[in-house]
């Protein structure tokens, strides 16, 4: 069995005892993860990374709590491997980390992302040709943050988001993308959504500007995520933020 070294998002479901004791006893899962994220790299063909990431969604999907101790492999690999600027590719992300949010435990998947989307924003700036891939990945990040959020009782967030203060101003502060600064509007919104408390937000996330109090305060009226919570109200609220979420999971359009 694949034994962490930390603790672990991933497993809190029941293991899937199709071929289970070929994948413990051999380590098998293990390899095939660790050889499958090295070898489908951006410049491999759209078809032979359909393939691929079509084999690494079937593992998280079914092979969830034997991935225990590689969440953040998997989640680095895909923010990576959206560099290939391609259409399959980026949907089919978005399904693996869909799967991996569902399969997660939302405190320590949130972490994961967390740490994932740090090492990430430390890489060098890339080429000119991929500025555009660099973007859909951070995005990719802050949308998932989100969505860890709206699994989080508003008790928890309260201990969990000021952990990621500095990476929600940044990226509301970012002067390079829109679609970054809309990506932590997003998560920032989600989490208004479960505080329902503007006040308690902004002083959580003290350093916002004025202008960003002002404007985030206007976002959350739209949507109605201001004062006691009411369940249509909510409801709206998290659809309307369920299209600002597609939206950016669409963003920027890639190569086919």
């Amino acid at each position: 069995m694949l034994t962490p070294t930390t603790p672990s998002p991933l497993g809190a479901g029941k293991r899937s005892t199709s071929g289970g004791d070929i994948w413990q006893d051999g380590k098998a899962l293990d390899s095939l993860l660790l050889a499958l994220t090295r070898f489908l790299t951006k410049d491999k063909s759209a078809e032979l990374l359909d393939y691929g990431l079509m084999v690494l969604y079937e593992m998280v999907f079914n092979q969830s709590s034997l991935l225990t101790g590689h969440e953040s492999l998997v989640f680095s690999f895909l923010l990576d491997v959206r560099y290939a600027q391609k259409l399959n590719v980026f949907e089919a992300t978005n399904a693996i980390r869909d799967v991996l949010i569902e399969k997660c435990d939302p405190i320590l998947g949130l972490s994961t992302v967390h740490r994932s989307l740090e090492g990430f924003l430390k890489r060098p700036a890339p080429e000119e040709s991929l500025v555009d891939a660099r973007t859909s990945s951070y995005c990719f990040s802050l949308v998932a943050l989100a969505k860890f959020i709206l699994l989080l009782p508003a008790e928890v967030l309260e201990d969990e988001l000021p952990r990621l203060k500095n990476t929600l101003i940044t990226a509301l502060s970012d002067s390079t993308s829109a679609s970054i600064r809309e990506a932590a509007y997003v998560t920032i919104i989600a989490a208004q959504i479960k505080l329902r408390d503007e006040r308690q937000l902004f002083t959580i996330l003290s350093g916002l500007s004025e202008t960003q109090k002002h404007l985030l305060t206007y976002e959350f009226e739209k949507i109605k995520a201001r004062g006691p919570q009411q369940n249509e109200a909510e409801a709206a609220g998290l659809q309307k933020l369920g299209g600002r979420i597609r939206h950016l999971d669409a963003l920027p359009t890639p190569h086919a």
